[in-house]
């Protein structure tokens, strides 16, 4: 078994969940990476693998990429044992949830459009509309035509609802409530785009 514990380094409320792998050691493959907690370019990522296992993924390791970054890795080992990633995750760990809370208060401009669900761990909340007949990828290329970053929920696979996800680690108060006036506006905009053929058809019909 496979654990991507993805929003496990940044949970707001109740206790940590434990993982899998702490659970099960010798059957459950942990993978991660600190490219979301520190930054993107680091390009490390880790797995904590059962014993077993060890021989087998040092040599796909080597079958697959033959180059490590010693000098980042040795760097970031440092970093670690010294104890500056538990004191960098304290400290974003209130900055994001800080912003989570004052999205949150800002989305309710969007109560009628859209249907949060809960966002108690991570950098990212997602969204069902309200109105199952609406697209979420028109709505998203729609705020992106607007200067707005948001995915639409069909990007991560079949869904029965259409939706958006939010990234709101990112953004101030200030930042997040414009950005949610121009979401607001993108999904009524396109809404009435949809309906507009058929109030069209519906007409042509009764004449």
């Amino acid at each position: 078994m496979v654990e991507d514990d993805y929003d496990g380094d940044y949970r707001y409320e109740g206790r940590p969940i434990t993982s899998l792998q702490d659970m099960d050691c010798d059957r459950v493959v942990y993978v991660a990476s600190f490219n979301k907690i520190l930054f993107p370019g680091l390009r490390i990522a880790y797995a904590l693998v059962p014993q077993a296992l060890v021989g087998a993924f040092i040599d796909a390791k080597h079958a697959a990429d033959g180059h490590t970054a010693l000098l980042s890795q040795g760097v970031l080992a440092a970093f670690i044992t010294e104890g500056h990633l538990a004191q960098h995750l304290r400290t974003t760990r209130a900055v994001y949830n800080e912003r989570r809370l004052a999205f949150l208060e800002e989305a309710q401009i969007l109560d009628s459009l859209l249907e949060f669900e809960p966002a108690i761990a991570g950098m990212h909340v997602a969204a069902l509309f309200r109105d199952a007949g609406i697209d979420d990828r028109a709505v998203a290329a729609e705020c992106a035509r607007r200067g707005v970053a948001v995915d639409p929920l069909a990007k991560y696979g079949a869904i029965d609802r259409a939706g958006l996800v939010f990234g709101y680690a990112g953004a101030t108060r200030d930042k997040a409530r414009e950005g949610l006036k121009i979401v607001r506006r993108s999904i009524i905009d396109t809404s009435r785009q949809r309906r507009a053929p058929l109030r069209r058809q519906n007409g042509s019909g009764s004449a």
